[in-house]
């Protein structure tokens, strides 16, 4: 027992410092690994996290395979990165995560009935995402060429399956995962994240402030009944899958206790308050946001800023939600409230059909890049 124990802590240490190191600038010539990346979910914004970070490991020097349904727009100018699509050619992948979310949509109330019927959503969609993976043929790919030239790591999304990991099991490598969102409440035990729903929300009730009794007691019982139903339903579905296209018994569950070395998590303090951590957690919270990014701006937005002479508010729901699906009635009392005020509202709506509005008070935009335009807004005026 001691010796199980000692050979998981050691090579947690191991690859934590392999990690650092890498991170740090180490030459490439002594440290290039061969990285074996698998992010099946179909999701846009998922992959716009993973991007930076495997742009950096091959920017480093390190070989990477990347088994991913989103292709990556900047893979082709790294000789060392490989990706693997499991999606059909031509295929318009922005659309599976931009603009999908209608207003009639919102659900109103967090009830458990609510967050179990979106566990279930999450569920199936990760097993048709695990039926694409394996029906594409990559795994058998990437299984031969372990062969003779043998992974050093697994890097791979915790969300909502697991059956990529039976790669790792087969092929014997430490995984590090990464969170695109906050931390899922059914992966927390896997680290020894403590868990405390008494007072920490969990990602999936979404209720504002200060816990009430009956709110502490519902993010209490989605905590530990979603940890059961994905342990005993998605996880034995993982499983059975892997049986089915593999030939090979395997607990995913359990290659996920014993192999994770850390997780990356899309979340940070700043956001999501202060709340007890692991040594096995890092927080990556705007990992995605780069220099580049933070230069983009279009010229018509650019130009609306830099004509005005009053503040400028930023309008937006975010990249998943149709703002342009509001109801009429609703959209009358926010333009309402909104010429009343002495400034200038830059809007995102995605519907042809605008607003008829003035002008020089309302630009309405299908798409703005929200770190390049606040940057601009905080550098205009002091009282941006």
């Amino acid at each position: 027992m001691m010796t199980t124990w000692w050979c998981r802590i050691s090579r947690s240490v191991l690859i934590t410092l392999w990690l650092g190191l890498l991170m740090a600038g180490a030459p490439p010539a002594a440290l290039g690994g061969n990285v074996l990346a698998v992010y099946p979910h179909f999701g846009f914004s998922h992959f716009k996290v993973v991007m930076p970070i495997l742009n950096e490991l091959a920017r480093r020097g390190h070989n990477l395979t990347v088994i991913s349904y989103v292709k990556h727009p900047q893979a082709e100018q790294w000789p060392n990165y490989e990706q693997l699509l499991i999606s059909q050619p031509g295929e318009d992948q922005s659309s599976t995560t931009i603009n999908l979310v209608p207003l009639t949509e919102h659900t109103p109330t967090r009830s458990l009935g609510t967050l179990f019927r979106e566990y279930y959503s999450l569920h199936s969609e990760g097993q048709k995402t695990c039926e694409r993976l394996y029906a594409s043929g990559h795994v058998e790919t990437v299984f031969k060429r372990h062969q003779t030239q043998p992974y050093d790591l697994l890097l791979t999304e915790y969300f909502n399956s697991d059956c990529q990991l039976a790669l790792a099991k087969l092929m014997n490598l430490p995984i590090i995962g990464l969170s695109t969102c906050a931390l899922m409440p059914y992966y927390y035990d896997r680290i020894d994240l403590p868990d405390t729903p008494s007072f920490i929300q969990s990602e999936f009730v979404g209720f504002a402030g200060a816990l009430s009794w009956d709110e502490r007691l519902v993010n209490f019982i989605q905590a530990k009944v979603l940890k059961l139903l994905y342990r005993y339903h998605s996880n034995r579905a993982d499983n059975a899958l892997v049986s089915r296209h593999l030939g090979i018994e395997v607990d995913v569950d359990e290659v996920a206790r014993t192999q994770t070395a850390f997780i990356f998590g899309n979340q940070h303090y700043s956001l999501m308050g202060s709340r007890p951590q692991s040594l096995q957690f890092v927080e990556v919270g705007g990992v995605h946001l780069t220099s580049q990014a933070a230069q983009e701006l279009p010229a018509n937005i650019a130009q609306f800023i830099d004509q005005s002479e009053v503040p400028i508010i930023f309008f937006s729901w975010g990249s998943m939600v149709r703002i342009s699906s509001i109801d009429e009635d609703k959209l009358a009392a926010i333009v309402e409230a909104l010429e009343r005020q002495p400034l200038r509202v830059i809007w995102k709506w995605e519907a042809e059909e605008k607003p008829k509005l003035d002008a020089d008070k309302f630009l309405f935009v299908k798409w703005a890049p929200q770190l390049a335009l606040l940057c601009e807004l905080l550098q205009m005026r002091p009282f941006c």
